[in-house]
């Protein structure tokens, strides 16, 4: 059974419920909802609350195969004022997370190339993705990378096996995850800010990724000198010239707050010839 990790997204159905949703306030309180909403749709589902990670892990014949978290769900119902919709907007996750599994039970079929999507998460997740049979490699500091297969309905980790299928070595791999962020290189914006910050912005999902493009890096390095950058959490990547100690000191500030959903790294990083590393 191959395990897969879940950013749940709309998908049309027929509604599975027609109580009102509460508005929620946290992303907790958004977990919760999930869950009951998911045990009243499907009994039967072995579906196990990870409150830690902000997740619902769904196990089948004893086996974790799917992790559901809520961020996009909540940001949805915060977004919308009215109760009834947010029922709706909540049925069509319900869907999402019953298509996935129906799509998890069909015959192995072999992702689309351009699906493939390198992703930079803590280390901290190295042991669930040794579960879920995921390549990975370290980054650097306390990251590592590892692939998903983004599709219409949900962004799923990439396996070995599938890999395999796809005769994908790991520096063939790693060359398509860098040709799929150059095409999605249009998408990726500057956003000035304060204290001569730049945030890039993409689409909540691969802001983090882009610390793989060398190429992104060492222009910024001809431009600015030194480029040091805050990645603190996935959607997250902000950098200024590292010797601006105005801005390196507010990147550094950024870093270490704690209230940040998916974080990353609390360490700021610095653009090398050699690369990345972390800056002391």
């Amino acid at each position: 059974m191959r395990a897969l990790i879940l950013t749940l997204f709309f998908v049309l159905g027929t509604a599975v419920a027609h109580a009102e949703v509460p508005l929620p306030q946290s992303r907790e309180e958004t977990l919760r909802l999930l869950y009951d909403a998911l045990k009243a749709s499907a009994p039967d589902a072995d579906l196990r609350l990870n409150e830690g990670d902000q997740s619902i892990e769904t196990y089948i014949n004893g086996e974790k195969t799917l992790t559901s978290y809520v961020d996009n769900l909540f940001i949805t119902l915060q977004a919308t004022p009215d109760s009834a919709e947010r029922q709706d907007a909540l049925n069509q996750f319900v869907h999402s997370f019953k298509a996935t599994l129906a799509e998890m039970s069909a015959p192995g079929t072999i992702a689309a190339p351009e699906q493939v999507m390198p992703v930079v998460r803590s280390i901290a997740m190295q042991s669930a993705l040794a579960e879920s049979d995921a390549p990975m490699r370290p980054f650097v500091g306390d990251l590592l990378v590892y692939w998903v297969v983004d599709q219409p309905e949900s962004i799923s980790s990439l396996t070995n096996s599938m890999a395999d299928m796809m005769e994908l070595s790991p520096v063939a791999l790693a060359n398509l995850g860098q040709e799929n962020l150059i095409a999605r290189l249009p998408d990726l914006h500057a956003q000035p800010m304060d204290y001569g910050l730049t945030m890039l912005l993409l689409d909540g999902n691969y802001e983090s990724s882009f610390l793989l493009l060398d190429t992104l890096w060492n222009d910024l390095a001809q431009q600015l000198g030194q480029v040091v950058v805050a990645v603190p959490a996935r959607d997250l990547l902000i950098y200024a010239d590292g010797d601006n100690t105005d801005a390196v000191a507010s990147l550094r500030d950024i870093a270490e707050r704690s209230d940040f959903s998916y974080p990353l790294t609390r360490n700021l990083l610095v653009w090398t010839t050699k690369g990345w590393q972390v800056l002391p």
